[in-house]
């Protein structure tokens, strides 16, 4: 993959307490192949209850399902429109134990939690109203926030993903985001956790809770539709959004609680977006990229 870190792939052992860059491409793998899994029997089942011509689509959103119209390039507007995506994501994964295939791994991920997502709002489906969650984030919040993320008014975006060991460390550091003027997303289990206490969440607070499992979709593809939107990105062309969103869409992960196979998977789903991943756990890591800090109060 051009303009990505060199993944070094030492062996599994190379320190016995560290989890390897082996061990999280294997894990990553086989998270992707059960995102496939799941979004294949979950479009499946809507065409047999809607049929292949029934409409697909995200509410309020010109990029259709964004991850794809970006990355992919396919036109997607009705349900046999999915099949060959999801062909395609799948055809580019493999066994081997290599970055390129951890990136593949991660835009299988990418590809498979898009359709699950989308297929959730068939027939005009509304899934997240009565709830907390923001699940997909509509156009019209991007270009609310259009100039302040272009000029830098709002720094960066800090995507919370898992659950944070340490409440009240939790709670510093979104008083610290807050106070820096950070657009901040939140998944997983981290969402019950601000509930709790007491902080405030929605699309008008600057704190999303998009919701857990193939939900954390949400968070790459709104900032693949900032790239689309001010960057001036075209369907289908990798090598400028990979450009863009490296350089300009100033987001990044921290990634608290266990690694399992579905979190390998979108730590490298966030690789491909040039947005690095720092992580309370003990991995091997990459310089910049995927990065370890055991210490809660010094991750951001």
């Amino acid at each position: 993959m051009s303009g990505q870190a060199d993944l070094s792939l030492k062996g599994e052992n190379s320190a016995r307490e560290t989890i390897s860059n082996q061990t999280v491409i294997r894990m990553a793998v086989q998270g992707a192949k059960t995102a496939l899994d799941l979004a294949r029997s979950a479009m499946e089942k809507a065409v047999q209850r809607y049929g292949k011509d029934m409409p697909v689509e995200y509410p309020e959103t010109a990029y259709e399902l964004p991850t794809i119209y970006a990355w992919d390039g396919a036109e997607v507007h009705v349900l046999s429109d999915l099949e060959p995506v999801l062909d395609r994501a799948a055809s580019g994964l493999t066994d081997e134990i290599t970055l390129e295939n951890g990136m593949a791994a991660g835009e299988a991920l990418m590809v498979s939690a898009e359709i699950v997502e989308a297929l959730r709002y068939l027939d005009g489906a509304r899934p997240y109203e009565g709830t907390d969650l923001c699940g997909f984030i509509p156009d019209r919040v991007l270009r609310e926030l259009g100039v302040s993320l272009v000029d830098d008014t709002i720094p960066g975006i800090a995507v919370l993903l898992g659950k944070a060991s340490d409440l009240e460390g939790l709670s510093k550091m979104v008083r610290d985001l807050q106070g820096k003027g950070m657009l901040i997303i939140a998944a997983n289990e981290v969402i019950p956790q601000l509930r709790s206490l007491g902080i405030r969440t929605g699309l008008d607070r600057m704190l999303y809770p998009v919701g857990s499992g193939t939900q954390v979709v949400h968070a790459l593809n709104f900032a693949v539709r900032a790239a689309l939107s001010f960057g001036g990105v075209q369907r289908g062309d990798r090598d400028r959004l990979q450009g863009y969103l490296a350089k300009r869409v100033k987001a990044f992960v921290l990634a608290f609680g266990e690694i399992d196979d579905m979190t390998a998977a979108a730590a490298f789903a966030s690789l491909l977006h040039g947005i690095p991943v720092i992580t309370d756990q003990n991995v091997e890591g990459v310089p910049d990229r995927l990065v370890q800090q055991r210490d809660m109060s010094k991750m951001l």
